[in-house]
């Protein structure tokens, strides 16, 4: 075997386990009930990837735009949207939340709607 071969079975490799972390990951998203929002860290830990928080919002924010993934359940472990105050996208998360009856004050979610 070549080392280019072995190059090529590397990267399809890590490849691999990035799919398989993206998936934990996208589908631990998945399940969060509507009307419920959790922190980057507690979507990290149910994939199986604790402390990897960073990890989760930029995949999250690497999603396309017309993605069915619930990414605006998803905030800051002190239960505020990560987003820029009166940016576009805090703006659209903050409305979506809204429309699943999640009650902000100031960039914040109330404590009793907020799974970890």
């Amino acid at each position: 075997m070549n080392r280019s071969t072995n190059t090529n079975e590397a990267a399809k490799t890590t490849s691999d386990k990035n799919d398989a972390r993206d998936c934990a990951i996208i589908t631990s998203v998945a399940i969060v009930p509507a009307g419920s929002v959790v922190s980057y860290g507690y979507i990290a830990r149910a994939a199986g990837f604790p402390g990897r928080a960073r990890l989760v919002g930029k995949l999250l924010r690497d999603l396309p735009t017309d993605t069915k993934i619930p990414w605006h359940r998803v905030l800051k472990a002190d239960r505020q949207i990560a987003f820029t105050k009166g940016s576009r996208q805090y703006r659209l998360q903050k409305e979506r939340l809204c429309d699943e009856g999640i009650l902000i004050s100031n960039g914040r979610v109330a404590d009793n709607q907020f799974l970890g």
